[in-house]
């Protein structure tokens, strides 16, 4: 038994030095990319197409004035538009708008007010609603606690999609945790982390991209009919990645630098919810990139107890679960440091906490596929299709 068990530890001490691998090749692959963009853009042979932005939006928080006049301080050589969809003209998010019309009178913003559709999402049904009345070439897509750190990033974007056989272009995403909250610092990290294996899985697997902030040109979009059997899907972000690259053969490419996530704090539960959908999007719609990001610090943490505890080398048991921590430590300060937020410090030594809650949503989802978003928990099958959705307790009692 005590063989065995030291196997299966050095297994997964391997599979961490192998991601860590892929991690550095995928840094330094992307690295050279984006020099090459903002070479190009340097050097002004680049013409940029009439650009959309489209931001659904819902309700608002501490974050939401700032977030959106990042988008407008944008320094975009060519049309810029911005659309913000919502779902009621009674919407909190609204009167944050107004301030942002007034502060930015020369930046074009117009508001549409998307109609209830019961078989589609909220967030979809206000991206289709702005994407009616869309005028640009390009359409960009954001959620509304995204935050552009300087006035270039639409433009560094946009350029990627002049890169050979590139159909859509999205970025990462890194959480502050400036929380003194334990938990929305732990969580905050994870997001990091998440980012960080999702863009390197997309340089060896270019079929997906993030919904939250992506681009695409609206020519192509409406060649493979658009958000048309996407709005099906729990995790229509990815779906339509899929149907992208089924269609034209093309791929998707993350950009170097992720752009910042800002929100209010969240409950624990409210992260567990966004966990279950993250890791359910992964399952169903990209298995081969869920068993890169499964997480092996559970079984690690799980198969090192059992060592000790058969073996009584706590030592050695505890040693190896160190090095392993200090792997996907190094990985983490690599990341932050290139994208410029979040210290590391000792809390991302409770990741196993959490990947331990992913563990969870991995092994209980194959028997219950319930993900509570936004107002509705969805029910859905094994492709991830909606089969059924209900309010939540909280809407209810509203």
């Amino acid at each position: 038994m005590k063989d065995i068990l030291l196997a299966i530890g050095v297994v997964f001490f391997a599979y961490y030095f192998l991601v860590f691998l892929c991690v550095v090749c995928s840094f330094i692959k992307s690295y050279l990319t984006d020099s090459m963009v903002k070479n190009c853009i340097k050097s002004g042979d680049m013409d940029f197409p009439r650009l959309t932005v489209i931001k659904p939006l819902k309700g608002k928080d501490s974050w939401l004035y700032g977030n959106l006049e990042s988008f407008f301080l944008q320094d975009y050589p060519g049309y810029l538009e911005i659309i913000l969809a919502v779902r009621s003209e009674k919407d909190a998010a609204l009167s944050e708008v107004a301030k942002l019309k007034e502060d930015h009178p020369n930046v074009k913003v117009r508001v549409v007010v998307s109609q209830p559709e019961n078989k589609i999402t909220e967030k979809l049904n206000n991206i289709l609603s702005a994407l009616s009345i869309a005028e640009g070439e390009v359409m960009l897509f954001s959620d509304a606690d995204v935050y552009l750190r300087n006035k270039n990033v639409l433009k560094n974007i946009v350029a990627y999609l002049g890169l050979p056989g590139v159909a859509a272009v999205c970025s990462g995403y890194s959480q502050t945790n400036i929380s003194t909250s334990l938990i929305n610092r732990i969580f905050s990290f994870y997001i990091s982390w998440g980012s960080t294996l999702l863009q390197t899985c997309n340089v060896f697997k270019r079929d997906f991209f993030l919904g939250g902030f992506f681009c695409a040109r609206k020519s192509l979009l409406e060649s493979i009919g658009s958000f048309d059997g996407i709005s099906k899907y729990i995790t229509e972000d990815f779906a339509l990645a899929r149907k992208i690259i089924r269609r034209t053969g093309l791929k998707c490419v993350f950009t170097f630098e992720n752009v910042l996530v800002r929100r209010d704090e969240d409950s624990f539960s409210g992260w567990n919810n966004r966990l279950a959908r993250y890791f359910l999007s992964c399952r169903i719609i990209m298995p081969m990139v869920a068993l890169m990001i499964f997480p092996v610090s559970a079984f690690f943490l799980f198969f090192l107890v059992l060592y000790g505890i058969f073996t009584g080398y706590f030592l050695i048991a505890s040693c190896m679960f160190i090095s392993a921590s200090l792997l996907r430590s190094l990985m983490l300060i690599i990341a932050n440091y290139i994208n410029k937020v979040n210290k590391a410090d000792l809390t991302i030594f409770l990741f196993p906490l959490v990947d331990l809650l992913i563990f969870k949503e991995g092994l209980f989802g194959f028997f219950d596929r319930r993900v509570e978003w936004g107002d509705y928990i969805y029910k859905v099958n094994k492709k991830g299709v909606i089969i059924d959705k209900t309010l939540t307790s909280e809407t209810i009692k509203c």
